[in-house]
């Protein structure tokens, strides 16, 4: 065959199933729903205020530590969360107000802060660590001094509830690597092409950004995170530009009601705080997320997953799962039928620790399909577990098929399609009627879940995923593109990476 003659195939038209689910709606306040986290918060404030077993959190201790000149910008910042704050009022839908954190506000707490929960270091020490001529020792340097700053905390009475770690910009700057400098679509670009040429002959060492399958990033977040763990205090991280958004207005940022409401959310949840739950039709469910990374804690280079769980009251946990192998020719990863079986054996002696009962249900959601061995070791897991189902979902950007709609919108949020190969492209995220817009940069990609089975239908583990995709507490976003069992998987990986097996804590609210 010459390398110009053409190859005429046959014409098979398109065949497929489309519908539309309804959004799901969630859970705030003695029980009221809401489709819209902000709207909810607002009218009824968090599901954390003292109805059914939930204490109410009536109080957020929040400690400081960091460089001497930045604190008092931080303290300041902090000073404002107590009063709302309102933006310009051109898109109240996306961007409503912030009510303020008050006894008065719908969020019904007090913000607590002082020098009693303050620990600084000295700016020159600072300047001293940022001049190592690399970064690793950049890194190290400035971790240390936030760990001794954070010790000299942990040894106080009374802790607060989260410890708010700002960052100056320089410090951002000389610690985070080129490649992570790059725009999020150039880094999914160069992802694809890692990928393609992974495919026969690529080491798994060469991926590594965070739109990739694997993690490999040895950065401060993770770092420093890890300090956190150590202490038993959660961190909430915070660059000085966005304390400090006059100062540095190069950056895009965002604008400050919607800053607050991401920043205050996420301490919420560390403090121990549920902002919203998903509506509980099956209170014994356990939701298992499955994805891999690659160890930096051995020397062996030793090939790990990770694993977490939620259950559907809101809590998370995770855990470092069993190590994987790549096989020549599949350059997929998958865990052996013994490391399944380990992995997931590990996650419910963890929730049982932690709900007191086992789970009526299991739903497992992994980044790749299932293989006969993996799906037989878990099943060997459940023990007398009946009801369990697989899922297997491909991230936004793996994909290359996307639906289009008549209009000037893109497709609507909870789009489904029903592919012929027994395949689903779901838009998890799309235009929102709520919202009368699309809440994102970029035109919108579908997830594409592989494969479904077991004893739940399938229109019910679609719906679920929509769900788990508004349970992001880590701001109060709409919705995000993948289910929070998979959603920051990569960086529970990078963090877990940083810690020698056998270290670490289970609680998600560290990993976040």
């Amino acid at each position: 065959m010459s390398a110009t003659e053409r190859i005429v195939l046959p014409e098979r038209p398109a065949s497929f199933t489309a519908q539309l689910l309804e959004e799901p709606q969630l859970v705030f306040g003695r029980g009221n729903r809401h489709i819209d986290q902000k709207t909810g918060l607002e009218l009824f404030g968090p599901f954390t205020i003292g109805t059914g077993n939930d204490p109410m959190l009536s109080q957020l201790t929040v400690g400081l530590v960091g460089p001497r000149n930045l604190v008092p910008h931080a303290r300041a910042w902090l000073s404002t969360l107590r009063h709302p704050i309102t933006n310009n009022g051109e898109d109240p839908f996306t961007r409503p107000p912030f009510p303020g954190i008050s006894p008065t506000s719908s969020v019904r707490c007090v913000l607590v802060e002082g020098d009693t929960f303050n620990r600084v270091f000295k700016d020159t020490d600072l300047l001293g660590a940022l001049n190592a001529d690399t970064i690793d020792k950049r890194i190290e340097g400035v971790t240390k001094l936030y760990r001794e700053a954070l010790d000299r905390l942990a040894v106080s009475e009374p802790k607060p509830d989260v410890v708010l770690v700002p960052i100056t910009e320089d410090t951002w700057e000389r610690c985070v690597r080129e490649e992570d400098r790059l725009p999020a679509t150039t880094r999914m670009e160069l992802a694809r092409a890692r990928r393609d040429a992974a495919k026969g002959q690529m080491p798994l060492g060469l991926f590594g950004t965070e739109d990739d399958e694997f993690t490999l990033v040895h950065d401060l977040r993770s770092a420093l995170k890890r300090e956190g763990m150590r202490i038993g205090i959660p961190l909430q991280l915070i660059r000085e530009s966005t304390l400090r958004p006059d100062t540095f207005k190069k950056r895009r940022l965002q604008d400050s009601a919607t800053a607050a409401w991401n920043i205050t959310t996420a301490m919420y949840y560390k403090a121990g705080g549920h902002p919203w739950r998903m509506p509980v039709t099956n209170a014994g469910t356990c939701y298992v997320g499955i994805a891999f990374f690659q160890d930096r804690a051995t020397t062996s280079g030793m090939r790990a997953s990770v694993a977490q769980i939620f259950s559907a009251s809101g809590e998370g946990l995770v855990m470092r799962g069993d190590p994987f192998d790549i096989v020549p020719g599949d350059w997929t990863p998958h865990l052996t039928a013994e490391g399944a079986e380990r992995t997931l054996r590990g996650l419910l002696k963890i929730y049982e620790e932690q709900r007191l009962a086992p789970p009526e249900r299991v739903v497992i959601h992994k980044t790749s399909r299932f293989t006969a061995n993996e799906e037989n070791g878990f099943r060997a897991a459940l023990g007398s577990i009946k009801n369990v189902d697989f899922v297997a979902i491909a991230p936004p950007e793996q994909g290359s098929l996307r639906a289009l709609r008549f209009g000037e919108y893109p497709a609507l949020r909870g789009t489904t399609l029903r592919l012929e190969s027994e395949r689903w492209l779901l838009y998890t995220n799309g235009y929102v009627p709520y919202l009368r817009t699309y809440p994102g940069p970029h035109v919108p990609l579908p997830i594409e879940v592989l494969e479904m089975h077991g004893l739940t239908p399938e229109d019910t583990l679609l719906r679920e995923i929509m769900v788990l995709s508004k349970l992001n507490w880590n701001s109060a976003a709409f919705a995000s593109a993948l289910p929070i069992t998979l959603l920051f998987a990569k960086r529970v990986g990078a963090i877990l990476a940083e810690l020698p097996p056998g270290e670490g804590r289970h609680e998600y609210r560290f990993y976040m």
